[in-house]
């Protein structure tokens, strides 16, 4: 019995050991799946289509842009992009994250952005700047956006 008892504090520290390798492995696969939503984003924002952009927001997902108000949920998002993509052309999209951080369901991310867009059929210009994103993993397993700020001329 007494070398059960000393036993017991190493079975423990291995047990906990053993838990906080999992939650970093789990928190690695999530950073992955969250740094490939945002690839997916920026590939939506050049291919479309504009409802499988929008789709990548939580129902009451938020896009913030400099110099307007909120638009909140993805009926708002939807209906201030689509006069855009009718109208103009995004030839380049690229996102990139500096910073990704993981807090179980929800993760942070903060980079930079650059786009080549124009009128259809006229000349595009570029444009580049920083973003913030929160994400969501959804209980279907799905990161998607809770949160998105483009300031643009930062980047």
């Amino acid at each position: 019995m007494p070398a059960l008892r000393r036993l017991c504090p190493l079975l423990l520290l291995l047990s906990l050991a053993a838990c906080a390798h999992s939650r970093a492995a789990s928190t690695g696969q999530a950073k992955a799946e969250v740094e490939a939503a945002l690839a997916h984003y920026a590939e939506l924002t050049r291919s479309g289509p504009l409802d499988g952009l929008v789709d990548l927001f939580t129902p009451d997902g938020e896009l913030l842009e400099a110099g307007m108000a909120s638009l909140a949920g993805r009926q708002a998002i939807h209906d201030f992009l689509a006069p855009l993509v009718a109208q103009f052309e995004v030839s380049a999209s690229e996102m990139h994250a500096e910073v990704t951080d993981i807090h179980g369901s929800i993760g942070y991310q903060w980079g930079t952005f650059a786009q080549t867009a124009g009128p259809k059929g006229g000349t595009p210009s570029h444009y580049a700047g920083r973003f913030v994103a929160e994400w969501h993993r959804g209980d279907d397993g799905a990161w998607r956006l809770r949160r998105l700020l483009m300031q643009p001329g930062g980047g």
